[in-house]
């Protein structure tokens, strides 16, 4: 996902695709590895990308946006998953992975999210966590 000298933006939708099926599919066991997997090698990939010098900043940007938005649709299917408000540690752990995703947008030089979600869906995401912990 994150080589850009070898993968084109069509092909890295093609791999978010996947990756969120993986994520959002019906065993439990198969979503939890999955979403530990990529947590795991997330802060090492994204510590490679934003110190590339060779890469357009817009094409890096482009990736990130949407890695983020795979995430944030991740979030929110996970949250409706069952009406039992999803499974906290597999929440948890993709939250902490948008979080990662939106410190390399801002290494990189882009300080908001906007360009991935609205403000209003923003503010219904993080609500939606907060209240979950609040019950």
């Amino acid at each position: 996902i994150f080589d850009l000298h070898n993968e084109s933006l069509y092909l890295v939708s093609s791999h978010l695709k996947r990756i969120f099926q993986i994520f959002i599919g019906a065993s439990y066991e198969s979503r939890t590895s999955a979403v530990k997997s990529f947590k795991k090698v997330l802060r090492p990939a994204l510590n490679s990308f934003t110190t590339q010098n060779d890469s357009d900043k817009e094409k890096k940007l482009n990736v990130l946006f949407e890695v983020s938005q795979m995430l944030i649709d991740s979030i929110n299917h996970e949250q409706k998953r069952d009406n039992l408000l999803g499974h906290p540690p597999t929440i948890r752990r993709l939250t902490r992975c948008l979080i990662m995703m939106l410190s390399a947008c801002r290494s990189i030089g882009n300080k908001t999210i906007f360009g991935v979600l609205s403000q209003e869906d923003s503010w219904n995401l993080f609500k939606n966590l907060f209240q979950k912990n609040l019950d």
